[in-house]
């Protein structure tokens, strides 16, 4: 452990759940224009940084509710992520589908002629 006192240990601490938060708020852009791939990127920067927060149980000690917090938000960006995909997948469902359809008909269309 650093010999820094601890109200500059809990600042610390403080600015890292603040940078977790402020991580998890720059998703909402990426997939708010349909950038999977970007909300995909931010999210695994994300995780990384969480998982080396959660490493050090003296930086994560005093800080429960905060955590729960960010763990309450990180849950609501992978709900909304979850659905998002779910639509894409339908939507590409609904595409295949046409796709049969259409085939079908000029197929139809075509042992007429």
């Amino acid at each position: 452990m650093t010999n820094l006192p601890a109200s500059a240990i809990d600042s610390d601490i403080g600015n890292d759940l603040q940078t977790l938060h402020a991580q998890l708020q720059a998703m909402q852009a990426p997939l708010a224009n349909g950038d999977l791939d970007g909300a995909q990127w931010l999210l695994s920067r994300h995780d990384q940084d969480l998982r080396q927060f959660l490493a050090s149980p003296s930086r994560t000690g005093g800080c429960q509710a905060q955590l729960r917090a960010l763990l309450a938000a990180q849950q609501t960006m992978l709900q909304t992520m979850t659905a998002l995909r779910d639509r894409a997948a339908e939507q590409m469902r609904q595409l295949q589908q046409s796709g049969r359809a259409a085939r079908s008909y000029a197929r139809m269309g075509g042992e007429r002629a």
